[in-house]
């Protein structure tokens, strides 16, 4: 990291008296902290607000004049009158002397911080507290906590954003975004050249902007982040306060989901009911397999009157995603056994001169390829408990003389989240 002195350089003759006097002008301040704001305006940001309130700008001053390498920091916590900021401690080693630390919020106003704890040489983190009035307290705190993202999730070539202080620009994001090398026990290492010295104690974001990790190592193209769920296990392990958490429900959706859906036929049959016997419905098993893509595996039943179709099935979903709301249009295909349906000694298939009736000892039973597809609207009642409105249309090839699906199937059901 590049040291820069602080003061006017004096000129010979004239200039030195006006050099020292603009030194003695502004070195007080630099003294009080009033720390220069990022050169980046707000208004040309592409982080979210949300995102961007976690992070600020970490500055470090020692008394010799000497502005020290800077960084950022991830805001973890808050108590009373105090907001509590995590950031890599190698921004704030100056061997043996204590450095003077400023933050800078996104809002652009700066205070002053304290070292509250600082890690070893394994675990490159420390812990900054920031104590001011209630007015600038509720300003600076971010409107969300719910901002920690599942690491667990994180796979190769996923896309994350450092967002810290290259030098010295602040609350930017690359666009594109950088991605995941590989991700172990300690950390991340992402694929980046957008990080830069600055960045460091900066956040990394995953796709949806939740924390995922910490930069502490600027090493392009593969600079390292500490894994946010060691920040945050590594602060509760020093007693300080954390408030960031994941949030109830992932933003991305469950990855797995096993549903349950009840279905009825949109119209009726010709010919006499079936009675006592196990309605329509699915049974589905889903898998997330790119945040707008999931496969299901399903059970299918349709039982409208005369029929019973009992089908395995396997298809695509494509999600379509806003808060607890989704609508997620499919298609599936598979194998399903096909019966004609009897009460009271037959049944009736449509024919060309009205309702042909089909004796007990003449029904029909056969396998068949199948093939549907319809939609489902689904909401996130409580955590892990999802309610669902499901529409689909599915044909089978039967034998002829069989009755034949000609409706559409609508119903209801609930799902679990995993």
């Amino acid at each position: 990291m590049t040291r820069v002195r602080v003061g006017a350089v004096a000129q010979a003759g004239k200039g030195t008296c006006l050099g020292l006097a603009l030194v003695l002008m502004f070195w007080p301040g630099l003294l009080a902290g009033q720390v220069a704001t990022p050169i980046t305006p707000a208004s040309t940001s592409n982080v979210p607000d949300e995102a961007k309130a976690l992070v600020v700008q970490v500055n470090t001053f020692l008394r010799s004049g000497v502005v020290s390498p800077y960084g950022a920091g991830i805001i973890v916590g808050a108590s009373g009158d105090a907001l509590y900021i995590a950031t890599a401690n190698h921004v704030l080693q100056f061997g043996s002397v204590t450095p003077t630390v400023w933050v800078v919020f996104p809002s652009g106003d700066s205070a002053e911080a304290t070292i509250v704890a600082r890690g070893d040489s394994v675990v490159d983190l420390a812990l900054l507290k920031v104590t001011t009035d209630r007015a600038r307290l509720a300003r600076w705190t971010p409107r969300s906590w719910d901002r920690v993202g599942n690491v667990r999730a994180l796979r190769g070539d996923d896309p994350v954003s450092p967002v810290g202080c290259p030098n010295r620009v602040c609350w930017l994001a690359p666009s594109p975004a950088d991605h995941v090398a590989w991700r172990d026990q300690f950390g991340i290492v992402f694929q980046s050249y957008f990080v830069d010295p600055g960045s460091s104690g900066g956040a990394l974001f995953n796709q949806s902007w939740e924390v995922v990790g910490m930069v502490v190592r600027y090493a392009p193209p593969r600079p390292e982040a500490l894994s946010i769920d060691q920040v945050l296990r590594t602060v509760r392990s020093w007693r300080q306060p954390v408030s960031l958490e994941p949030p109830s429900i992932p933003r991305v959706g469950y990855r797995t989901a096993i549903g349950l859906t009840v279905l009825g036929p949109g119209r009726g049959y010709e010919g006499i009911g079936a009675q006592h016997r196990w309605p329509s419905g699915r049974l589905t098993v889903l898998r997330q397999a790119a945040p707008a893509v999931r496969w299901h595996l399903s059970v299918l039943r349709l039982a409208p009157t005369n029929l019973a179709i009992t089908a395995g099935m396997a298809g695509l979903d494509v999600r379509l995603r806003r808060g607890r709301f989704a609508l997620d249009p499919f298609i599936e295909a598979g194998f399903g056994h096909v019966e004609g349906r009897h009460d009271l000694g037959g049944y009736y298939i449509a024919g060309s001169g009205g309702s042909v009736y089909v004796p007990l000892w003449q029904r029909v039973v056969g396998d068949g390829i199948g093939v549907g597809g319809g939609a489902t609207l689904e909401a996130v009642v409580f955590p892990h408990a999802i309610v669902g409105l499901t529409a689909g249309y599915w044909t089978f090839t039967t034998p002829l003389d069989a009755p034949k699906l000609k409706t559409l199937f609508i119903g209801g059901g609930v799902s679990l989240g995993l």
